[in-house]
């Protein structure tokens, strides 16, 4: 008689340990860049009882995506170590747990090409202690952004909630800068708005721009108070933070991608809404002066000075064009030299003052990365936007994310930015998951954004995704 045991989880792979110690180093590390001593002893330490306890990664994405609008912001600075704690926690504990091979061809051959590019840059950096950390800083984005992606491919429901979860995050933190600004203008640099104190007025907007295109869509499809009202909380809190990328994105996506999906109806509501908002912010005291100063200092500075920094940095190119001079070693490259020999015909008005940011995604890469980078970076994107994707309407919600997103960041640094690699990891994961239910030949059943999602049947036998727990969950 002979006897067969019932198959338990697929081995875990030599990659996927190999990932796993990278990812316990990255984390060492990361946390070491923030803290020091006595301190840095006492955050592993919690971090490991922490670990120890919660074991369900679950927790820590909804934990990470909660903060990441609270990340880098002036006085709740501390906000950015604790997402990113949440972050790598998540995904120690995703791959932990993780059965079968994790799809790591989800990020697109671009993708990890951007990466290792950027990483190898650090061999000719010309500025190595700022490239190593942001090649931490970048790898650990990436990382995290593939988990969710695998998460999301594997449990498509879970994209919802992220959308919405994050969504509610950023909105609470554009009430409060719609607060400050109506209670404490004369506090504001230049009168914008701002959530918090030595928070910079366009990362308040960055963290906006998401959250709108989320309720947006909810709003216009299934009109409902919750989602209408964090859209007005989110349109205002971009209007009065005075952060001219963001209007021309939002413009951008909203006239070319989001209202050409609209019903006739959908259309019209849009066309209502707009009159109605446009009217309200004109009633706000003080908008549309706000406004007409944007516009008027735009011409007069040459976007803060942005065309000048651009016109050296073209300059500074020419003798790095293929490879760059190492990945986050702009600032390094904009020397007082590189300056006075541009020969600027207008005078420095003080945004030329060292360390010079690139304020631009385009020209930031040509110059850190060279034509190289450019190349990759763009076939990345291209990965994540190309039409015909599928994955539902979340999906199409996310590329808006990251199109209006991208949009701004020729006008900002935006590549660091934590929520930009969510959302692509929401677009890339649900559209993978809908490949791989027509590889099954069956229908993918995505959730929706715009209402509730709807009563799904068990999937039985071969064809059922594998669980993400293969036990109960311990204290989460």
């Amino acid at each position: 008689m002979t006897t067969t045991t019932a198959p338990g989880p697929q081995p875990f792979l030599a990659g996927q340990r190999a990932l796993l110690v990278g990812l316990a180093v990255l984390a060492v590390v990361s946390v070491a860049t923030a803290l020091g001593g006595l301190q840095l002893v006492a955050a592993l330490a919690a971090g490991a009882l922490v670990l120890a306890i919660v074991r369900d990664p679950r927790v820590y994405l909804f934990a990470y995506v909660i903060l990441i609008p609270f990340d880098g912001s002036g006085s709740l600075a501390n906000a950015a170590t604790l997402s990113r704690f949440a972050g790598l926690a998540f995904a120690l504990t995703y791959l932990i747990q993780r059965r079968g091979s994790l799809r790591v061809d989800l990020m697109g051959i671009f993708g990890w090409a951007f990466v290792a590019f950027a990483s190898l840059s650090i061999l000719w950096s010309i500025d190595r202690s700022t490239s190593v950390p942001e090649v931490l800083t970048l790898v650990q984005l990436f990382v995290i952004s593939l988990m969710i992606a695998d998460m999301i491919s594997e449990h498509p429901d879970i994209a919802r909630p992220l959308a919405l979860v994050y969504a509610g995050s950023a909105t609470a933190i554009g009430l409060v800068g719609i607060i400050t600004w109506l209670t404490a203008r004369s506090t504001l640099i230049a009168g914008r708005a701002e959530a918090f104190e030595g928070q910079d007025p366009a990362q308040f907007t960055a963290i906006l721009v998401p959250a709108f295109f989320v309720f947006a869509w909810v709003s216009l499809r299934r009109p409902r108070p919750i989602p209408i009202i964090g859209t007005a909380i989110c349109t205002v809190a971009i209007i009065v933070s005075g952060t001219r990328s963001a209007w021309i994105a939002v413009a951008i996506v909203l006239a070319v991608v989001l209202v050409p999906r609209l019903s006739r109806r959908g259309i019209a509501t849009f066309a209502v809404a707009a009159v109605v908002g446009g009217l309200f912010l004109l009633v706000i005291p003080g908008t549309s002066d706000l406004i007409i100063d944007r516009l008027d200092t735009a011409v007069s500075s040459g976007g803060t000075g942005r065309t000048d920094i651009w016109t050296i940095a073209l300059h500074v190119w020419g003798n790095s064009p293929i490879a760059g001079v190492g990945y986050g070693a702009f600032p390094a490259a904009i020397t007082p030299e590189a300056i006075r020999a541009v020969n600027l015909p207008t005078a420095d008005t003080g945004f030329l003052t060292p360390p010079v940011g690139s304020h631009s995604i385009l020209f930031g890469t040509l110059i850190e990365l060279g034509v190289i980078g450019v190349l990759l970076l763009a076939g990345f994107f291209w990965t994540v936007l190309r039409p015909g994707q599928g994955g539902g309407d979340i999906a199409e919600v996310a590329r808006m994310v990251v199109l209006a997103m991208l949009l701004q960041a020729f006008f900002l640094d935006v590549l660091g930015r934590k929520q930009v690699w969510l959302f692509v990891a929401i677009a890339l994961g649900l559209a993978a998951a809908q490949a791989a239910a027509r590889a099954r030949g069956r229908e993918a059943e995505l959730p929706v954004l715009e209402g509730p999602p709807r009563r799904r049947p068990v999937i039985r036998g071969p064809a059922r995704p594998p669980d993400l727990l293969p036990g109960p969950v311990h204290g989460g």
